[in-house]
């Protein structure tokens, strides 16, 4: 799998709002079939390199204003939108 196809496939697992959380890397609740994901979560869970998520991750942080994917990712007025905003010029650059 190469670093745009990881993050696309990232991307797709959080594109619904349902399935995309903040302040956790995932969450799972069997007994209600609820499965979350943050952003790196999402490469995480994805992922069958650690070279491509190691990429994947390089370039989720470049495209964040601060520099730090997960600290831009978590604060409070954060949007669902302006993540997959963020993957989609991560998939960009990897192109």
């Amino acid at each position: 799998m190469t670093t745009k196809e990881l993050l696309i496939s990232a991307r797709e697992l959080i594109a619904d709002p349902r399935a995309w959380i903040q302040d956790a890397y995932s969450y799972f609740s069997h007994h209600k079939q609820i499965e979350c994901y943050c952003g790196f979560g999402a490469l995480h869970a994805v992922s069958l390199s650690t070279i491509c998520e190691s990429d994947a991750r390089r370039r989720l942080n470049a495209v964040t204003a601060c520099g730090d994917f997960i600290k831009w990712q978590d604060a409070p007025h954060r949007t669902h939108a302006e993540v997959l905003a963020a993957f989609d010029r991560a998939i960009e650059a990897a192109s």
